[in-house]
């Protein structure tokens, strides 16, 4: 079956997306029906994401149960059957599920309760029995229970050990760790978001903020932090109601598996920081060098960094901090634990809130819109890299900067860089004390939806049931999902990220602040595009869509999925990105392009002229890459009245008004897509004919070339190389004439002393004294006669030696004879005696020695 059919046919139509027998009230249906209780009973703070994609399968939450089903098995044409995953501890109505980074195991959200499932093998499918048995853990009974504070948002940390540390994060900004493998109902650790002066635990804090923004108290989403080599990526973000963020830094899963290489890197760069507190500064003024006693609040937060990175390091095997310079094993991870920290290491401090530069457009609060147009419900984070690329894929070396998102309930979508990377901070003592928040520097506000003033009540009702939620493409990470009441829009930030990553990947610093703020002051925005329209044609009412999924398989393509509220899908077959050059001259700048029969050729006289204009050729609208977007919006309708079927029993007019639409839209389509044919068409060509006239012309160019380099093929004509030869012997005959004129002109002149030429006899002649003296029939002082002295000298010395050596030999002489007669204590007086002379000896061997060098030196 071809991906488009499956995807349109089999895969909606499946059973897995049909409704249970007695259908709960509580999927937040903002139609009719639901208008009474529009939350379902979760919460103004409650997200939807009950649909996933764990490689091949599919698992859908409908009501209190699981469903599972195989994706090859519906492309393949199969059975439209799926399994319910029979959960015994799974009493609750279920909002999120989120898979483990391993596929293993599943996180069952509720409004106040969690389950961990243990997902079964792919050969689940071919079970018999429509149930498959699963083994449930549920998650801290005690701290997530019906009575207590609902949760926001839960992600599986991708530092754990064990890749099984779950972080739950309820709504009074506590945020729990928890490991189902070890302790399900304790958690490993506990960290508030919320700063001290907030947090009702430590109470509040009358030196603080006199008046309280409403909503700064709840936390709604949290997101982890990106960065390599960095105290980025082991930080978290957590988001506040009122659009308040707050950091925590750093925070490890309580068994974490770190690269050597980041640790060691916050090694390098604490050191380095603390090394320049303590150097001295250079005065401008003065050019003098003045001792300037470093800021005691960073002394103290880079000591406790130190410390910090230290007990890290000492977690580390000695024989891998021995191999540390080897690239190969810097790169793999060493296991560390919080529980071996010690001191008030443990307790991190709460940074922020952070400051948003410049401030965000806001929309003015409208009479009785506050909770739609101030309440932030969702927030992510992606990396950038060197070549504008998401984190994954670039080469693991360079600077990291942080893009991170925010949106609003009303549809706002604010976009940040992260130009100030947060640092480690514990709470105690100075280190979290600091003169200025941290600051986000915000890159554009986008809006997706219209006003909520120009909405229908029905569809204002359906904005505040529901919580925008953020998906992240899986595959492309400068694309990001926001699925909401109305629909589904597509943020793709590819066409910013790209300049701003190559400016980040120069290695001039000067160079890369000016590039950074080109291409931040140009402005370019994201591509924007609504991908799934849920809202009626009567505009109404509206089918929420409560998850979005990405199908990212060699075998089953790539496709977005988004499941309505009334278990509706929609399927979207998406284009994969086909790397292209990203050359300044081949970026379109205007359209058009002349035809082959309006174009004629140059004249001969003239310079080359293309038949192809100055300007580039532009790709017509309709067919530029716009990163998988569909040209028009899926359409899913809203459920149908209460006792009504969806089958269509009688067409009416709003029937044909909507199919004349339809098929207007797809005409119009038509015609757009056939003319950028003609045009592309017409420009190939075009270009092919330039083509044939370059390749004439090279082939004429190479033939000329040949001709003057090795002459014509009769011969008539001299070649360039036997030419350049003739020219050069020529040349040497006249330089050696000029060289003959110049020498007799010289000869025949009686020439003048040059004052260099008179400097050089003076030189002479102070050389002549210095070696034979002052006049020619004294020597005194010269250094012959330093030479005769030391020959003299030498000639006394002589005889000694000699007499020396006549001695030496007799001894030597009477030792061998008187060898056997001597004594002990005879024998060894008489080697002292030897001794003794041997040293004379020596000491006037060296001096004869260096008296032949300093003759030899002198001679010469």
């Amino acid at each position: 079956m071809s991906t488009e059919s499956w995807l349109s046919t089999a895969l909606p139509s499946h059973s897995i997306f049909t409704l249970p027998s007695a259908p709960a009230q509580a999927f937040g249906v903002a139609s009719s029906s639901t208008a009474a209780n529009p939350t379902g009973g979760l919460g103004k703070h409650a997200k939807r994401s009950t649909m996933v994609v764990r490689g091949g399968d599919l698992i859908v939450a409908v009501d209190h149960e699981i469903r599972m089903c195989s994706l090859g098995e519906v492309k393949s044409g199969g059975r439209g059957s799926f399994k319910t995953l029979r959960t015994p501890n799974l009493n609750f109505e279920i909002t999120s599920l989120v898979p483990s980074p391993t596929g293993k195991l599943l996180a069952v959200l509720g409004s106040r309760q969690v389950v961990v499932i243990v997902l079964p093998r792919p050969g689940y499918i071919n079970l018999v029995t429509p149930t498959v048995e699963c083994r449930s853990i549920p998650i801290g009974s005690y701290h997530h229970s019906p009575s207590s504070s609902p949760l926001t948002k839960a992600l599986w940390h991708p530092l754990s050990s064990t890749l099984s540390s779950l972080l739950l994060l309820t709504l009074d900004g506590q945020l729990r760790e928890y490991d189902p493998l070890k302790d399900a109902e304790e958690p490993q650790q506990v960290v508030s978001l919320l700063p001290p002066m907030l947090n009702k635990k430590s109470g509040r804090n009358s030196g603080y903020w006199a008046a309280e923004e409403p909503g700064s108290r709840e936390a709604v989403s949290f997101a982890l932090g990106r960065g390599e080599g960095d105290w980025g990526s082991i930080s978290i973000y957590g988001l506040m109601e009122n659009g308040d963020i707050y950091g925590i830094c750093p925070f490890l899963p309580s068994v974490a598996r770190l690269p050597r290489s980041l640790i060691y890197s916050l090694s390098t760069v604490t050191a380095q920081k603390l090394s320049f507190l303590h150097s001295p500064s250079l005065s401008s003024s003065t050019s003098s060098i003045t001792t300037v006693l470093p800021d005691p609040i960073l002394l103290a937060r880079y000591h406790a960094q130190k410390q910090w990175i230290d007990q890290l390091i000492r977690q580390i095997p000695s024989a891998d901090i021995e191999d540390a310079s080897d690239e190969e094993t810097s790169g793999e991870p060493v296991e560390v634990k919080l529980e071996d920290m010690k001191g008030s290491l443990k307790r991190t401090a709460v940074q922020g809130p952070f400051l948003f530069d410049p401030p965000p457009k806001e929309i003015d609060d409208e009479e009785g819109e506050e909770d739609l147009t101030g309440s932030a419900t969702d927030l992510f984070m992606v990396g950038l890299g060197e070549d504008g690329t998401a984190e994954e894929e670039i080469g693991k070396k360079g600077e990291v900067l942080g893009v991170l998102g925010i949106v609003w309930k009303d549809g706002r979508v604010d976009v940040c860089l992260e130009v100030e990377k947060m640092e480690g901070v514990w709470s105690g003592g100075k280190t979290v004390i600091s003169e200025s928040n941290p600051t986000l520097s915000v890159y554009e506000s986008i809006t997706l939806l219209p006003s909520p003033r120009s909405l229908p009540s029905s569809l204002r009702t359906a904005l505040r049931a529901t919580s925008p939620s953020f998906f992240v493409d899986p595959l492309y990470e400068d694309t990001v999902y926001v699925h909401h009441a109305l629909g589904v829009h597509c943020i793709v930030m590819k066409s910013w990220m790209g300049p701003l990553g190559r400016a980040l990947g120069l290695e001039d610093e000067d160079k890369r602040e000016v590039e950074l703020g080109r291409v931040v002051g140009r402005g370019v925005g994201s591509l924007v595009g609504c991908v799934v329209d849920s809202v009626s044609e009567d505009g109404q009412t509206s089918a929420p869509i409560q998850s979005v999924a990405i199908i990212s398989d060699v075998y089953l393509s790539y496709s977005l999925l988004t499941l309505t509220s009334s278990l509706q899908l929609v399927a979207l077959e998406l284009a994969l990105r086909v790397a292209t050059p990203s050359s300044p001259a081949l970026v379109p700048l205007a359209l058009g392009a002349p035809t082959p029969s309006s174009s004629s050729p140059p004249s001969p006289s003239s310079h080359y002229t293309s038949y192809l204009r100055t300007d580039p050729f532009v790709v017509p609208t309709i067919l530029e890459d716009r990163s998988s977007l569909p040209l028009k919006a899926r359409i899913a309708l809203p459920p149908p009245p209460s006792g009504q079927t969806k089958t269509l029993e009688s067409i009416t007019p709003d029937n044909l008004r909507y199919l004349g639409k339809t098929i207007q839209s797809f005409r119009s389509s038509t015609r757009e897509i056939l003319s950028a044919g003609s045009a592309v068409q017409a420009r190939l060509d075009l270009q092919l004919k330039e083509l044939e006239r370059q390749m004439d012309k090279v082939m004429k160019i190479e033939d000329l070339t040949a001709s003057m380099r090795f002459g014509s093929k009769h011969g008539s004509k001299e070649g360039l190389q036997a030419r350049v030869e003739r020219v050069r012997n020529v040349q040497k005959e006249l330089i050696s004439r000029v060289d003959k004129t110049l020498q007799g002109l010289m000869d025949r002149h009686q020439p003048m002393l040059s004052d260099m030429e008179k400097a050089w006899f003076a030189e002479l002649r102070q050389l002549n004294e210095e070696v034979g003296g002052k006049t020619l029939g004294e020597e005194e002082g010269g250094l012959r006669s330093r030479v005769a002295t030391i020959e003299n000298h030498l000639n006394v010395l002589r005889p000694q030696l000699e007499e020396m050596r006549a001695r030496a030999l007799e001894h030597k002489e009477m030792k061998q004879k008187q060898n056997a007669a001597l004594g002990r204590h005879q024998l060894a007086r008489l080697e002292d005696e030897l001794a003794t002379e041997s040293k004379l000896i020596s000491s006037v061997t060296s001096k004869l020695d260096r008296l032949s060098v300093q003759t030899n030196a002198v001679t010469l």
